[in-house]
């Protein structure tokens, strides 16, 4: 609004429709939302006079401004009708309700998709409308079966595809924060982050090579700029098979390692190779160091937990810690630990030897 009060020129005054979305009010900037409008409804946002109204009463004041590119004879229609409700297709109808349903606890995460491998497509699909709407990594595992089979394309009822389940399964996951869901379903609709070339790019420019691939499986080398087509080509290749989760969490640290490696190029000295499956083992072995039942995964963690995960493990941080609670947890299980301290030793001596597990 600022740099707009400075530098606006032209006749009449700018207009900005601000749309409030479900991310809007149930994510995690709320406050700073509330404070917005707040601001908005006193008719003064920091230090700018400002008002607010419906859009056709504030037509009459704004700006119309001939499109140049527009070729000549060209007009462009503009009748502003006021906003209507449209039907919903959830069981949700205002915000009191969507925060209802968004706090329901997803309890599935153990779900066995192995029963279903065998059974017909039919009853998949029955299955999979009968589930409730909080059981998403249900939905997702099904929606799986179902990809393998028919590919992402078949329609599972009505017009529904099971790449548009798939995108409502992940919409949903994200407002409830169920990251491993996310991950899962993004992997299906093999999305690929834009600014991964940019990032391997820090990375090699830098003098360090990547790997993408699966912690004891197949790995590729990258050691020259690449396209974001073969990268995502490569990347499903390796790691798809094997990892679905992988598939988005390796774009994840990719793009997290770019970042340090630009602002904190001290976290890599002596590193001469990143490998990322490597460092998913790793991050693995950090989490669960010390827990008696070892079901900690990297893929639950949102992404700014794994970033400063994965700075906590390049900076070494807490490891005195990790050392005391080794030499506790030796008094009440000598085997165990001792397993636990071989790996994570192997894993740090990696890091110094020019591997990043």
């Amino acid at each position: 609004l600022k740099f707009i009060e400075c530098r606006w020129q032209l006749a009449g005054r700018p207009t900005i429709c601000l749309l409030l979305t479900e991310d809007l009010v149930c994510g995690e900037h709320f406050s700073k939302v509330l404070n917005l409008l707040v601001d908005l409804k006193s008719g003064l946002c920091n230090g700018i006079r400002v008002r607010v109204g419906r859009l056709q009463n504030l037509l009459s004041a704004g700006c119309l401004e001939h499109l140049d590119f527009a070729p000549q004879g060209y007009s462009v229609d503009f009748i502003p009708e006021p906003m209507r409700e449209v039907k919903s297709m959830s069981d949700y109808s205002s915000l009191s309700d969507l925060s209802h349903c968004l706090m329901e606890a997803v309890t599935d995460k153990d779900f066995d998709v192995e029963p279903f491998k065998t059974q017909p497509t039919e009853e998949i699909i029955a299955t999979l409308k009968n589930l409730p709407k909080a059981a998403l990594y249900t939905q997702c595992r099904l929606l799986w079966l179902l990809y393998e089979r028919h590919g992402v394309d078949f329609k599972i009822f009505d017009d529904v595809t099971v790449r548009v389940k798939l995108e409502r399964v992940c919409r949903q996951a994200a407002l409830s924060k169920t990251w491993r869901v996310v991950r899962y379903c993004a992997a299906l609709l093999r999305k690929v982050v834009d600014s991964l070339a940019p990032s391997i790019t820090s990375i090699l420019v830098r003098g360090k090579r990547l790997t993408v691939g699966v912690f004891g499986g197949e790995e590729v080398i990258i050691d020259s700029p690449v396209t974001p087509n073969v990268i995502e080509e490569e990347l499903y290749r390796v790691c798809f098979p094997h990892d679905i989760l992988a598939c988005v969490l390796q774009q994840e640290l990719i793009i997290v390692l770019g970042h340090f490696i630009s602002v904190e190029p001290e976290l890599f000295i002596g590193i001469l190779k990143v490998r990322i499956g490597w460092l998913i083992h790793a991050l693995n072995l950090m989490m669960n160091f010390g827990n008696k039942e070892g079901n900690l995964s990297v893929y639950d963690l949102s992404p700014t937990d794994v970033k400063l995960l994965v700075r906590n493990l390049l900076s070494m941080k807490n490891f005195s810690q990790l050392y005391y609670e080794h030499l506790f947890f030796l008094i009440e299980n000598d085997n165990q630990v001792m397993h636990f301290q071989i790996q994570f030793q192997f894993q740090c001596s990696e890091q110094r030897c020019n591997n990043v597990s």
